[in-house]
């Protein structure tokens, strides 16, 4: 965990893979798009296993690493189609950019497995 000075109050963050997020003890963090995908994935297919997590004190920070993770692999799977394919056009990259976005909601979000940061790097739960 990094402190920053920030007006003299201290903001605390947390690195999660390759991003530092701010961490305030106070709030949850806000529910992504990924997160919110999931929640309501699990809410509608598995009703049971959605009122367990709910009932975790810290489930929003596990669906905020959920999130995490998801939109850094986006964005990590978006900066290789920009370096393999320089010269695209806006249709393109909205179609290349839905395809990738599909393809991380099935295999990550989509589905009952949890994503877990043990400080280092990513793990999907069996």
């Amino acid at each position: 965990m990094t402190k920053k000075d920030n007006l003299k109050k201290e903001i605390q963050y947390q690195k999660i893979g390759n991003v530092y997020y701010p961490k305030f003890d106070d709030a949850y963090p806000s529910l992504g798009f990924y997160a919110k995908e999931h929640l309501n994935y699990l809410k509608e297919n598995y009703p049971r296993k959605y009122f367990n997590l709910i009932k975790i004190k810290q489930y929003k920070n596990h669906l905020f690493i959920l999130n995490c993770f998801c939109e850094q692999l986006f964005q990590s799977k978006m900066e290789e189609i920009f370096l393999k394919y320089p010269i695209l056009n806006g249709n393109e990259i909205k179609s290349l950019s839905m395809n990738i976005k599909a393809d991380v909601l099935n295999e990550y979000v989509y589905q009952t497995k949890e994503v877990i940061y043990n400080g280092k790097e990513f793990k999907i739960t069996k």
